[in-house]
């Protein structure tokens, strides 16, 4: 480090989303709420027994501009358990919660509050003497953004300067881009956000990072985390903390391999986890007359998962049906004939898909009940 830099160590969040209504968890979107409430409590405690001096959030702490006053209240009572340490908080507002005039940030909900600073939408520079330490940034507004989103931002006066913003990676141009706009910031560090993903993007001049999410946002992406940032010496060092609870996981099998519906039950069984969100998907060939209730599956196995989605898109292999004489002029050897005409005149792979699910379970019906599955 060089001579005359203090030391610093603070937290940088991002891309919290206290709020969010989580579509994809269906009835369990209340349950994650309150668990990323919790999370977020989690980290502030966390953040506490770090011993950091500074807490940056780099947009979205709130899922919108216009959080309910309860959310509010909520989090300005978190902050107080590290302002009243001397710890202090730095907010950027990110595309989610950014400043609208009568949002949360604009509205005032933070003014006064001692120790959390929000920044405007033109870039301003914080001083920190005490710490030794400037934040340099901005808030997302809604308006549409400069192409060149570090624009504006300046050192400040102190030992340290550490950037500040939010902004969409896809948005800036690609890797190659960024890299080049991030070395020419010279920052001691980059505390971004705007994906739920963590990357690690900084150059050999400037280390920049995206923390992601402190809880699964979408099923497709693990969660990130907080960063804990040490300037202590020429480059800073960042530690990840994972602190999220919720974890999603697919489970691709296809119904033709499955002995039966135990059998089944037993392979996501063993995937039991109260913290797990788990789809499965049954995919690829089934067995003509084997039918699967999905939904009886899941009310059985739901209580063992935090969510549970079971989704059978499989076709029947039609090569597996017998070809019996006689067979066309029978209830049976009839509703064939019509479903495979109905498979084959299918526009679409939805249609498909239900035409599908049709023939299996009405060859069940029909009498092919002795399917094990």
């Amino acid at each position: 480090m060089s001579k005359g830099k203090p030391e610093v160590r603070f937290l940088h969040l991002a891309d919290v989303h206290l709020g969010a209504s989580f579509p994809w968890l269906g009835e369990r979107g209340a349950a994650h709420r309150k668990r990323l409430r919790q999370t977020f409590s989690d980290v502030v405690l966390q953040a506490t027994n770090s011993g950091v001096n500074l807490v940056l959030i780099a947009g979205d702490l709130f899922a919108s501009s216009h959080p309910h006053p309860e959310l509010t209240e909520f989090v300005i009572a978190q902050f107080a358990r590290l302002t009243t340490s001397g710890v202090e908080i730095v907010i950027a507002a990110g595309e989610a919660d950014a400043l609208d005039a009568q949002g949360v940030y604009a509205g005032g909900a933070f003014d006064g509050v001692a120790g959390v600073t929000v920044l405007p939408a033109a870039p301003k520079v914080g001083e920190f003497p005490g710490l030794g330490v400037a934040v340099s940034g901005r808030s997302a507004a809604r308006v549409k953004e400069t192409a060149d989103p570090f624009k504006g931002l300046a050192a400040g006066r102190q030992p340290v300067t550490i950037g500040l913003l939010a902004l969409d990676p896809n948005r800036a141009g690609g890797r190659g881009a960024l890299a080049r706009a991030i070395a020419g910031t010279r920052f001691a560090y980059l505390a971004l956000g705007g994906s739920h993903k963590m990357m690690d993007v900084g150059t050999d001049a400037v280390p920049a990072w995206f923390p992601g999410s402190l809880e699964l946002m979408v099923r497709t992406e693990g969660p990130g985390a907080a960063l804990l940032v040490d300037v202590s010496a020429e480059r800073p060092s960042v530690t990840p903390l994972p602190i999220a609870r919720g974890r999603a996981h697919r489970l691709v099998l296809e119904p033709a391999a499955i002995s039966s519906v135990d059998a089944l039950a037993a392979e996501i069984e063993a995937l039991a986890d109260p913290d797990l969100s788990l789809e499965v998907r049954l995919t690829g060939r089934a067995r003509p007359a084997q039918h699967i209730d999905g939904a009886a599956l899941e009310r059985r196995l739901a209580p063992r998962f935090f969510s549970l989605e079971i989704m059978d898109e499989a076709m029947p292999d039609l090569a597996l049906l017998e070809e019996a004489p006689g067979r066309s002029v029978t209830v049976t050897g009839k509703f064939v004939e019509l479903m495979t005409a109905q498979l084959q005149q299918a526009g679409s792979e939805a249609e498909r898909r239900r035409v599908g699910a049709a023939y299996r379970l009405g060859l069940w019906l029909l009498g092919e009940r002795r399917e094990p599955a």
